[in-house]
């Protein structure tokens, strides 16, 4: 059965575009390495195309939030190789939105850090200077404390 698996066109097909997009270094790399199969995908059979959507979804929703893993994967599962190309651009934008999305949460969170932060500094910084105006003023150290 495996020799009848390997000597299949589609199964070549799907093992060298799964060996083309495993290098991929980014999105927008996978995305354009993905554009550039659009071709194969499309003569791939219906098994074969499920058993390549079942790894790009693994490898397309690492490191996004599980909200966005879900909208990526809907995009593949409901894909087929007459879709190749619709699958394809609907991925380009959830990915492009998931990116955007994510960024901007990242963005948001670094910004209210950073006020905590400074929050937290200027609060030391205000309880220093009240202890030099008191000892400035030669107030008893034990009401400082």
């Amino acid at each position: 059965m495996l020799e009848t698996i390997v000597n299949k066109v589609g199964f070549r097909h799907l093992i060298g575009g799964v060996f083309f997009l495993d290098q991929k270094k980014d999105k927008d790399e996978l995305l354009r390495r993905l554009e550039e199969l659009i071709g194969t995908l499309e003569k791939l059979e219906p098994d074969f195309y499920r058993l390549f959507a079942v790894w790009l979804k693994n490898i397309a929703v690492l490191g996004f939030p599980e909200k966005y893993k879900e909208m990526i994967g809907k995009v593949i599962d409901e894909s087929n190789p007459k879709e190749a190309r619709k699958m394809v651009t609907n991925l380009s934008e959830t990915l492009k939105k998931a990116y955007d999305d994510s960024f901007l949460m990242g963005e948001v969170k670094g910004i209210e850090k950073g006020i905590e932060k400074g929050i937290t500094k200027g609060m030391e910084q205000a309880k220093q200077e009240i202890v030099l105006n008191m000892l400035s003023k030669n107030m008893d150290e034990k009401l400082i404390s």
